[in-house]
């Protein structure tokens, strides 16, 4: 028999066998994880009526979530975003996201504060959103990948009472990084 496999060496060896699994166990998930992304999208806008005319919207959107320990439970972050409906204004929001876990695979993020419209002056206002989608739970980085549908509510609360409906794909920054990833690793 092999030296390492003997009796008086089986502590060894036990010890090679079950170290790294304890230090895999001993390994806890990082305490937050972020997540940015591209939207794409139309808005259903109106001022006074509820849908006036149909927009392209487009923006980005980070929010930073806490809480998470795996991939069933909850977390709650601050978000930030910039969008534009039909590049005629400027329209920066913060807020808070909530993330309801109500699949493993398919969470909600629920996402809702104040918004400011910068056009011809500045309005502001409040916005609600719905996120579905994926949205990885990352148990080794600070950073989840996300990707779906978000649905968004707009009221304005000066004297123009804007009112906007928002249909958008989140598409995740990371994911839009890999043609640029792909085309320097095939020229390196």
């Amino acid at each position: 028999m092999p030296g390492l496999l003997r009796m008086k060496h089986s502590p060894l060896l036990l010890a090679l066998l079950v170290a790294p699994g304890l230090a895999h166990a001993q390994a806890s998930p990082p305490s937050w994880q972020a997540n940015g992304g591209l939207q794409l999208g139309v808005a259903g806008q109106g001022r006074g009526a509820f849908w006036d005319e149909t927009l392209f919207h487009g923006g980005i959107r980070a929010d930073l979530l806490w809480g998470r320990k795996d991939p069933f439970t909850w977390g709650y972050g601050p978000m930030v975003g910039v969008s534009t409906q039909h590049f005629r204004d400027v329209n920066l929001a913060a807020g808070g996201s909530v993330l309801i876990p109500v699949s493993e695979y398919l969470p909600v993020v629920v996402q809702a504060g104040p918004y400011l419209r910068l056009q011809e002056g500045a309005h502001p206002g409040v916005f609600g959103s719905l996120f579905w989608g994926s949205r990885s739970f990352n148990y080794h980085g600070n950073y989840g990948m996300a990707a779906g549908v978000v649905v968004e509510g707009r009221l304005g609360l000066d004297q123009e009472k804007e009112r906007a409906v928002i249909v958008a794909a989140h598409l995740d920054a990371q994911v839009l990084t890999l043609p640029f990833v792909f085309l320097f690793n095939a020229f390196r």
